[in-house]
């Protein structure tokens, strides 16, 4: 048995708890882009929120500080940065040791379905895995990532140029690469 992610009501009790002793308060909008973001992974929810903290600090805005939504969506993409290492390195351990499954996220990021369905139905077993381990969830008759994060992740890093790859995901490639650029 696969340890189960957090709820969304977990992500917010988890954050409740944390943020408050760092002196930070979250309207209740930012625990849903939490966890739509995160997917209730309890560690990348936990480091996108260390983040959150390492923003406001070097602000060095007052504390109690109050997240709000537009705060959220403001940084998201450096909270994104600061996160994909740890994306990187789950994404990595499928790369250099499960490269069907590998293929098949990387297929499923960029909306490429002729060959994600495909590989599922050479290697039944790899789709077993990473719904297994959460990183792919089936629910309305189709595939999806429930951690936001890792979809991205593997869109910024794909090698396969997807014909269907839509506007918003161009422009959050770029808006993410160019944070990559202008952190550096």
């Amino acid at each position: 048995k696969y340890l189960d992610f957090f709820t969304r009501e977990d992500v917010e009790k988890m954050i409740l708890v944390l943020g408050t002793f760092a002196g930070l308060y979250f309207e209740r909008d930012v625990f849903t882009y939490l966890f739509d973001d995160y997917g209730g992974h309890p560690f990348l929810t936990r480091m996108a929120c260390s983040e959150l903290n390492t923003i406001v600090s070097e602000q060095k805005s007052k504390r109690p500080f109050l997240i709000t939504p537009d705060f959220y969506k403001d940084h998201r993409s450096r909270i994104e940065n600061a996160v994909s290492d740890y994306t990187k390195l789950l994404v990595g351990v499928l790369q250099e040791w499960y490269l069907s499954e590998y293929q098949m996220l990387e297929n499923l990021a960029v909306g490429n379905e002729p060959a994600f369905n495909q590989i599922v139905s050479d290697d039944s077993s790899a789709i077993k895995h990473l719904i297994g381990y959460r990183i792919v969830k089936f629910s309305n008759n189709r595939y999806r990532f429930p951690i936001e994060s890792v979809r991205s992740y593997l869109i910024r890093k794909s090698s396969i140029v997807a014909e269907n790859l839509g506007i918003g995901d161009r422009w959050k490639i770029l808006v993410v690469e160019r944070g990559n650029v202008e952190r550096e």
